[in-house]
């Protein structure tokens, strides 16, 4: 029933509160997109546990309040704590084993760490569905959206941890995990610190074939009405509500998918604290890049 709620009041926010674009509605409207029961239960249930170089990685699933489960593994430091803990989301049409390596970097510095299957990836992935489809921009809206109430989820799940020190969550994404992130920041204040590399404003401003190629051969009315529709989960209206969690916004000088006119304006939007970086590299930046945003959260988070 809440699942039949959250996807009805989308419809109605893009269909009445913003029929052209998502601007027309305010922020205060558009978070409510968002919204769950907190109090509901988890449901986490176990399926595997292993030990990688001293970390204990345990396979879980939790309840999405949106529908369905959310294949997760959580990365857990030897020791009773307390931990920083981190939430990590991976790039578009990729899935959570591709965050395994830095889980396990992080979670040896003292974080507990949490990886997740976004809707429609990973172990939810469904045949022939992309990241991003013009032609179904409802499907592709609401998968946005049960991300990122399903990573609000997740901090649930690590807050609940008697091992786990509240007051220093931290996020990591790329590319479509720092887009949702964008998004993250602006409804989930639990959060201190969020680091996000090669991110943009909208999935609408992207560059890539696999997400402009679909459109075409489409009418001009309908590629306007599929816009306006995803343009509900464009991190632009939530990046700049963060504050006060602290931004740590990356970039690549070469990136041939976003412009630099979209990254300045995804720099310009988000609230301070932030800090600013750019580098001599495409969308998957250098390995300097990788350096500096575990600099930049040792220091927000107390890592060792």
């Amino acid at each position: 029933m809440y699942r039949q709620f959250v996807l009805k009041l989308a419809a109605i926010a893009v269909c009445c509160l913003f029929p052209v674009a998502a601007g027309a509605a305010s922020y205060e409207q558009l978070r409510h997109l968002y919204d769950y029961n907190p109090q509901a239960p988890l449901d986490l249930k176990e399926s595997g546990v292993s030990t990688r170089d001293g970390i204990q990685v345990h396979e879980i699933t939790y309840a999405s309040p949106m529908g369905g489960r959310v294949p997760a593994s959580l990365f857990v430091p030897p020791g009773k704590g307390p931990f920083a803990a981190m939430i990590f989301m991976h790039g578009g049409n990729g899935n959570r084993g591709q965050l395994v390596n830095q889980a396990l970097s992080y979670a040896k510095m003292g974080a507990v760490c949490l990886t997740l299957d976004a809707a429609l990836h990973g172990e939810r992935a469904l045949p022939n569905v992309l990241l991003m489809d013009y032609t179904a921009p409802e499907r592709t809206r609401d998968a946005y959206i049960q991300t990122v109430v399903d990573m609000r989820r997740g901090v649930d799940l690590l807050l609940a941890r008697r091992d786990v020190d509240p007051k220093r969550l931290g996020y990591s994404g790329g590319s479509f995990g720092a887009l949702v992130g964008g998004v993250l920041a602006g409804v989930e204040h639990r959060i201190k610190a969020y680091a996000l590399s090669s991110g943009l404003t909208s999935i609408n401003d992207a560059l890539i074939p696999s997400v402009t190629t679909p459109i075409k051969e489409m009418p001009k009315p309908e590629i306007d009405r599929s816009r306006a529709i995803v343009d509900a989960a464009s991190a632009i209206y939530y990046i700049g509500h963060a504050a006060p969690a602290a931004l740590l916004l990356q970039n690549g000088e070469k990136d041939t998918g976003i412009t630099k006119e979209c990254a300045d304006r995804w720099h310009q939007t988000a609230s301070e604290p932030k800090t600013i970086r750019w580098y001599d590299g495409g969308h998957g930046l250098t390995p300097q890049a990788a350096q500096d945003r575990a600099e930049w959260l040792k220091g927000q988070l107390g890592l060792k």
